[in-house]
């Protein structure tokens, strides 16, 4: 992937195989000269990258809406090339699962190769920039334990495009960000919003990681990433890169095999003796369940009960089941129960 791109590019699926070729009014003029229908074109990602690195908290909206301590430098992670997908092609979400979040990210696609490239001079190194959605199925948040591989790594869940516009045609400092799910705008803003620029996360990331060519990064999301539903359609919109829309289709089937499944369980309703589940008793400000807690103390015949939490997760354990219940709310008994939470904020739960 040349730093040179000179014209906005997009991919298709033509046969069963990759073609790479540009926009040309309603049809798509492939490189060796055959035109297809855009209205009927099978997009894929334009992009063809070894890795791809995505960055956690970075909007300063994001943390407020968490009410989250300003984060001192940059976190990231990273997404396998196999969740990438195209415009207009589904996601898929599998049967029982509750929490499918959207988040629209401006997608950095590197042109030449970067390590240890200063500040000043890694956006000479990008190829382009296109419109991505980092997906997440926020249900196996409690089981990756921050990793994020079962959350965002998942086949699909990085819808990148249409276009891959050249670097030369877009400012990374100055650009309006939009999500809209079925036509209303949900997500909003601007390069202005970001606590780390696009030049500092790829100086940041080039320092111990080589940047290659075609080499993805995800640069944040704004506030208001909230849940998907079946049906739903989710377009992201950056100005100067275009609007990408992507459909929500018919849910596939559960999960199955070995590992964690979602599993959730309502108000009132008993837990399962021996698993770790997602008590959905409160939704905190990304969809995802949350329980702001306290336990009483000094309460009879409640031995062995122990309370053990980490920036992602709050895990109640009881050595015999007990009765749980929140505001007054029985939910019955529990042997385990891990609770998403954040352990600054813990002043609510009663627990016997």
């Amino acid at each position: 992937m040349s730093p040179d791109l000179d014209h906005r590019r997009v991919r298709v699926e033509v046969d069963g195989e990759p073609r790479w070729g540009r926009l040309d009014g309603s049809e798509i003029l492939l490189d060796d000269g055959a035109r297809v229908d855009e209205a009927t074109a099978s997009y894929l990602a334009p992009v063809e990258p070894s890795k791809i690195l995505a960055v956690h908290l970075t909007y300063r909206s994001r943390v407020e809406e968490y009410a989250a301590r300003t984060p001192p430098e940059p976190s990231y992670f990273v997404k396998p090339p196999t969740a990438l997908n195209g415009h207009r092609r589904p996601i898929r979400m599998a049967k029982g699962a509750q929490f499918l979040n959207y988040e629209g990210e401006l997608a950095v696609v590197v042109g030449r190769r970067m390590k240890g490239v200063p500040r000043t001079e890694v956006l000479a190194h990008v190829a382009g920039y296109a419109c991505a959605n980092d997906v997440g199925m926020h249900d196996f948040r409690h089981a990756d334990r921050g990793s994020m591989l079962r959350v965002k790594g998942q086949d699909g869940f990085l819808p990148l495009g249409p276009e891959l516009v050249p670097a030369s045609a877009f400012d990374p400092t100055d650009f309006t960000l939009r999500t809209y799910l079925n036509g209303e705008v949900v997500q909003e803003a601007t390069a202005g919003d970001l606590l780390f620029g696009v030049d500092y996360q790829l100086a940041d990331l080039c320092r111990l990681i080589t940047l290659e060519p075609g080499d993805v990064v995800l640069t944040g999301t704004p506030a208001n990433s909230r849940p998907m539903r079946h049906g739903d359609v989710v377009e992201i919109e950056i100005e100067g890169l275009g609007r990408a829309a992507f459909a929500l289709v018919a849910n596939c089937d559960p999960y199955t095999y070995a590992g964690r499944v979602p599993i959730h369980v309502s108000r009132g309703a008993s837990f399962d003796l021996g698993l770790d589940v997602v008590a959905p008793v409160a939704v905190g400000p990304a969809g995802i369940p949350r329980l702001l807690f306290e336990l009483r103390r000094g309460t009879p015949g409640r031995a062995g009960l122990t309370v053990l939490h980490d920036v992602e997760r709050v895990v109640v354990r009881c050595d015999a089941p007990m009765p749980l219940q929140v505001d007054g709310e029985d939910l019955g008994d529990i042997e385990t129960a891990v609770l998403e939470s954040e352990p600054r904020a813990v002043d609510a739960l009663v627990a016997g």
